[in-house]
């Protein structure tokens, strides 16, 4: 299957009247309580997370964030053919608007809700938007609007908070290099030279967003073995699960 190429983005359908080929109605969308009360495991891009027992997660409720929503399934020559969507991820959260054109002709075939907080997704169909909080980190408590913390994983984290959530399981949150691979995939089309520099702006959100969700009564428990995130307590998957 061929990828779209990004240029020609403009070709999705819009709903609603249009400036400039941007929407004219920025309304975001009120995420609601569809999880109250409830654990969420939130599936990030570090490399660690092609080591994590998905069997055990299953049923529960799940975000992914950007390729963990699906499988990559590749050629008889070893390139990427395409992403099979897992049938048991309920929200596909992305910040790069990017990364949805080089999917957008897989994420077709995904069965849950596409989210976003990129404001250039406002009236695209099929993608939920959210709007960008003028706080920059931590989690933003007013409806239809998360906190970005630089990076897709963390701004995750506020969507949880908004869907009900009680308790949060991060994985593949490493934050640094494994094994010299930066992702659990192979397939970013953009070369990251300066990545140490990346990993330093994404760790610096969640001291905040920790304060805030004690504030809040938020628990989030990180099970990325040997994760770069100081701030939240790493325990090991299998007995988080055996204690829900």
């Amino acid at each position: 299957m061929s990828q779209t190429n990004p240029k020609k983005k403009m070709k999705t359908k819009i709903t609603g009247k249009m400036k400039n080929n941007k929407p004219i109605n920025k309304k975001e969308w009120t995420p609601p309580k569809l999880w109250q009360g409830s654990t969420c495991y939130i599936l990030g891009g570090g490399p660690s997370l092609l080591n994590v027992n998905f069997d055990l997660i299953k049923g529960s409720r799940i975000i992914a964030v950007n390729n963990a929503y699906g499988n990559p399934v590749a050629k008889l020559n070893g390139e990427l053919s395409h992403y099979e969507p897992r049938n048991w991820v309920d929200v596909c959260w992305f910040g790069d608007g990017q990364w949805y054109w080089w999917h957008k002709p897989w994420l077709k075939a995904f069965s849950g809700i596409l989210a976003t907080c990129k404001d250039t997704f406002y009236g695209v169909t099929g993608v939920k938007t959210l709007k960008r909080s003028r706080k920059t980190y931590g989690i933003e408590e007013k409806p239809g609007q998360v906190c970005w913390n630089l990076n897709s994983g963390a701004s995750a984290i506020n969507l949880a908070y908004h869907l009900g959530v009680k308790r949060i399981i991060l994985l593949g949150f490493d934050m640094h290099n494994v094994e010299k691979k930066k992702n659990w995939h192979n397939d970013h089309k953009t070369n990251v030279t300066n990545i140490n520099n990346i990993y330093n702006r994404h760790l610096k959100s969640f001291p905040i967003i920790m304060k805030d969700a004690e504030r809040l009564g938020l628990e989030i428990i990180n099970c990325t073995p040997n994760s770069a995130i100081t701030e939240i307590p790493i325990q090991e998957l299998e007995k988080v699960v055996a204690n829900a």
